[in-house]
């Protein structure tokens, strides 16, 4: 019995070789029969020719929408990566511009010492001169002081007074936000708004601010002739960024136009 299987299947075998044999001898004395099985074999042929064709083309379908899920893919990851190599290369800029930044707040830190120094000298002199007047805190500043400030001002601090000058000049009031996005420069807003709120304590300017909205409406005549005069020497002194800050200056003046 436990042999069975192996018994079922070798005589299954002599059995169906003993049918093919008696059935070869048979038919192969007529001619019909190996016409009808050589067309059926014909029509099988052409049948599953017939299926492999329909598969090439189905197949075919597949293989062209995996190539284009594939470019997609690609397209994808080509725009990915460049935008992450943007964002890495700004991300670059503003880490290399921190130090400037912080030189920047230094200047201006020296600045602000310095006008405070020349407004006790005038308070000084004023208690000295005019005894028996009662002190004011309003000292004017002399030519030779403001000349200073603006020859000490960072780059970026002259471009604030210069789009002061130039709303002064022009009577037209201007939001420092926005006037900067449009400039591209919206990373300095904070240290535009700073420099300019420092400088309107000294009264070379003064300045109305409603909203982010900034009126000027005072430029010391001294200032005006010197802040234009020292942005452009700042500009010439740039080297390979000398043409970006030479449009941007352009630009604020075109805007105030």
């Amino acid at each position: 019995m436990k042999n069975l299987p192996l018994h079922f299947i070798y005589v299954s075998g002599i059995l169906i070789t003993i049918i093919i044999i008696l059935l070869t001898l048979k038919w192969s004395v007529d001619s019909n029969t190996v016409n009808y099985i050589s067309f059926g074999a014909t029509l099988t042929s052409l049948f599953l020719g017939l299926i492999a064709i329909f598969y090439s083309i189905v197949a075919n379908n597949n293989l062209s929408e995996s190539f284009t899920k594939l470019s997609d893919t690609s397209s994808n990851l080509s725009t990915a990566s460049i935008s992450l190599i943007t964002n890495a290369d700004n991300l670059k800029t503003l880490l290399s511009q921190l130090p400037i930044l912080e030189g920047k707040i230094d200047e201006s830190n020296n600045i602000l010492k310095i006008i405070k120094e020349k407004n006790e000298e005038n308070l000084l002199d004023s208690s000295t001169n005019t005894k028996d007047k009662p002190i004011t805190t309003n000292a004017t500043l002399t030519k030779e002081t403001i000349d200073m400030i603006l020859r000490k001002s960072s780059l970026y601090g002259l471009f604030s007074l210069y789009l002061c000058q130039k709303s002064f000049s022009t009577k037209k009031a201007f939001n420092l936000n926005d006037l900067l996005k449009t400039f591209g420069e919206s990373f300095y807003s904070l240290y535009f708004y700073g420099y300019i709120v420092a400088i309107g304590c000294t009264e070379i300017i003064k300045v109305n601010i409603s909203d982010n909205i900034f009126n000027i409406y005072h430029v010391d005549k001294n200032a005006e002739e010197l802040i234009e005069k020292y942005l452009i020497e700042k500009i010439d002194g740039q080297g390979d960024m000398k043409s970006h800050y030479a449009d941007l200056k352009d630009q604020i003046y075109n805007h105030f136009l």
